[in-house]
């Protein structure tokens, strides 16, 4: 491995570049072929009260010898932790701060994917397609969902539950070239503990 290297909102992978700006969120990604995975910045929307919060800004970051974690201000809104890996592993945490009511209505995730990534999605239902074994993150199909094709794409997994939709096959949709994974859909369906 190479260690990961991070300057002016752009972080050098020994097999690719993320560009993260200002932000918290990847708004370009290319891989070692030099092949761009967005066609624009991913973002996190999250209601409460029917209000849009602010996804707060990167407030400071710190570096270990194989990875980078941004951390956000700690303000009324989304506060993110994001934690990328020297292998491109990237893990975020989120949630909703400073507001009377600390948990989100809905929560969706989207994801503009260059054109013609889109190709294949996993069947079958959210609740089983992503979630991790005993182990930790799974490195398996059964417990991943993969967006792409055999030359690239993008996997995401996760270590605790999730989703709390309903199972209504509207939890993980590609628009177009846009994948949208709803993780939440309506009020009062995440209990407090799970918050995060």
């Amino acid at each position: 491995w190479t260690n990961p290297e991070f300057a002016d909102g752009t972080l050098t992978l020994s097999h690719g570049v993320v560009e993260f700006g200002d932000g918290m969120f990847p708004v370009s990604i290319s891989n070692c072929r030099n092949q761009e995975i967005l066609a624009a910045p991913i973002t996190l929307e999250a209601e409460v009260d029917g209000q849009l919060l602010p996804v707060n800004a990167r407030a400071s970051y710190s570096k270990t010898a194989t990875a980078i974690e941004m951390i956000s201000e700690s303000l009324p809104g989304l506060e993110v932790k994001t934690r990328t890996e020297f292998d491109g592993f990237m893990t975020v945490r989120a949630r909703v701060t400073g507001l009377e009511r600390n948990i989100p209505d809905t929560l969706r995730l989207r994801i503009p994917l260059a054109e013609g990534l889109a190709q294949y999605v996993n069947n079958g239902s959210s609740q089983q397609l992503i979630k991790s074994g005993g182990f930790g993150y799974c490195g398996n199909y059964r417990g991943a969902l993969w967006v792409g094709d055999r030359n690239g794409g993008i996997v995401i997994t996760n270590s605790h539950p999730v989703f709390y939709s309903p199972k209504n096959g509207r939890q993980i949709v590609v628009n177009g070239d846009e994948l949208v994974i709803t993780l939440v859909s309506e009020d009062g369906i995440i209990p407090p503990e799970d918050n995060v």
